[in-house]
């Protein structure tokens, strides 16, 4: 893997999209990358093995296919693209947060939407005709839209922030094919139009 550099992944990446299906077998990945990496190994024989592993290491789903994701993510997992340090110190480390839900759900959370504008995390959970809005900061919940106004007969399944002009409102969409549009201060119910499609 040290041998890869940009050029050769773009011509990897190339191997990999004309594979017919969603991704490489063990036989294709071996071929492609051998006909990539052969030249700089002496020992084919050692190669090999190492490219069966790694194959067996990058296969998360174990689907017996490698996809192009899977093969980049776990190079950049790794920092192996280049050797330079800057390369490897530009992949961030991520780490639990301390913040804490302690709002209680009736089923487990489906969907969550945030909306950059405001800092709100609006979160849906599995066929609940409300929705909850939290504080994308501190991870509080602020406010809980009732069932009365937020599904209408209908789960909610998205959102997203709409601004024409000086109007400012959330959209919520439900399966029951309804859109509602929320007063993006205060999350007061507005207006709703049906749609002949969800």
């Amino acid at each position: 893997m040290s041998y890869l550099n940009y050029r050769k992944l773009e011509e990897i990446k190339k191997d990999f999209n004309r594979s017919e299906a969603d991704g490489l077998s063990l036989e294709q990945f071996l071929k492609v990358m051998l006909n990539h990496l052969g030249a700089e190994y002496t020992d084919k024989t050692k190669l090999v093995k190492e490219l069966i592993e790694l194959f067996r290491q990058i296969d998360v789903n174990n689907d017996g296919t490698l996809e192009w994701e899977e093969f980049t993510n776990h190079i950049i997992e790794l920092g192996m693209v280049r050797k330079d340090r800057s390369f490897i110190n530009a992949i961030k480390n991520y780490f639990a947060s301390d913040l804490k839900d302690t709002e209680k759900h009736d089923t487990e959370i489906e969907h969550m939407y945030y909306i950059e504008k405001l800092k709100h995390l609006l979160v849906m959970e599995r066929d609940s005709k409300r929705f909850k809005v939290y504080n994308a900061k501190t991870g509080r919940c602020i406010q809980n839209v009732p069932e009365k106004n937020a599904g209408a007969g209908g789960a909610v399944i998205a959102a997203d922030y709409v601004e024409m002009g000086n109007i400012k409102f959330v959209a919520t969409t439900s399966n029951n094919n309804s859109i509602n549009f929320w007063d993006s201060n205060n999350y007061i119910f507005r207006e709703r139009i049906n749609t002949s499609d969800i």
